[in-house]
């Protein structure tokens, strides 16, 4: 399983830092933000058709551990795990 990273960026608002990371594994691709700071979260947006049919932001998590558990494909469960080690 190979993720490629496509795109980071790190942004500071309302005493939080937001890092986003664009990624992709295969077929899978998928945009994690991890906020650290006054807040603590991580938010996961995975492309598929339900995301591009009715445009959500995805699932927010209040921890790491209950984001990997709500996904049972290997690859958006690497994608989360590498996002949070670049945070």
């Amino acid at each position: 399983m190979e993720i490629n990273v496509i795109d980071t960026s790190r942004q500071n608002a309302l005493g939080n830092e937001y890092l986003y990371v664009e990624m992709q594994c295969g077929k899978h691709a998928a945009l994690v933000v991890v906020c650290s700071g006054a807040t603590n979260y991580v938010q996961v947006v995975v492309q598929n058709a339900m995301n591009r049919a009715w445009r959500g932001m995805g699932k927010r998590f209040a921890t790491v551990d209950a984001a990997i558990a709500s996904y049972k494909t290997d690859a958006i469960r690497g994608m989360i795990q590498t996002a949070c080690g670049i945070a």
